[in-house]
């Protein structure tokens, strides 16, 4: 029994080359920049995109340098369980679209460390396409609907004062949800109830220095 529990956790997998891990790793960090702009560019999402997507190539990363060191041995797998099951996450992922786009990025990252950077490069832009489909659904539906509630987040520079941003909304339902503030940046979040935000964002980006504007329907 000891030897076959020896034998067992000598197998390995076919190990890759430098020259191969290499050109995973560039295949994973294309995905996950293109994952990224998918995220910035079509996520619904009210918190701060561009904060949230920093620690994507990151995330990407480290799954990616996880799998290609223990792929090569089933003892090293199992100690990975052990190890991982210390850790605790204390910041709640608050929007499951979030956790969708992390899941998505460790798929990639698995995919390329494994060496099956084919499925990952299809994966990825068959996600796209589906993100680009949802989006232009969503897209119609928001223009279809005569009067809606929705969340308005606008980032300008610290030089742009709150009441500038405010008198945009003359006229329309509003409060504001949250603000946060950096020595460079501001960000306003609102909520709006209104017809069309066509208007609104013409308006504001021909006049304040914007740096983010987008809006989700939630109602």
């Amino acid at each position: 029994m000891n030897n076959q529990l020896q034998e067992l956790l000598k197998l390995t997998t076919a190990k890759l080359g430098y020259v191969d891990i290499f050109l995973n790793f560039i295949v994973c960090l294309l995905s996950t920049y293109f994952i990224i702009y998918l995220y910035n560019k079509f996520s619904s999402t009210v918190a701060d995109k561009s904060y949230f997507s920093r620690i994507f190539p990151i995330f990407s990363i480290s799954i990616f340098l996880i799998i290609t060191v223990i792929q090569s041995s089933l003892a090293l797998s199992l100690g990975l369980v052990g190890a991982l099951s210390i850790i605790r996450f204390r910041t709640a992922i608050k929007e499951p679209e979030q956790l969708v786009y992390l899941l998505m990025i460790t798929g990639v990252a698995i995919s390329s460390a494994a060496g099956q950077y084919r499925a990952g490069l299809i994966g990825t832009l068959l996600f796209g396409a589906v993100v680009l489909l949802e989006s232009q659904w969503i897209k119609r539906r928001r223009y279809s609907i005569a009067a809606s509630t929705g969340v308005l987040v606008v980032k300008t520079k610290s030089s742009v004062k709150q009441s500038e941003i405010e008198d945009f909304f003359e006229g329309i339902q509003f409060r504001i949800i949250s603000y946060n503030s950096s020595e460079e940046e501001l960000t306003y979040t609102y909520s709006l109830t209104l017809s069309d935000i066509s208007e609104i964002e013409s308006k504001m980006k021909g006049t304040l220095d914007l740096i983010e504007f987008y809006y989700t329907v939630v109602s």
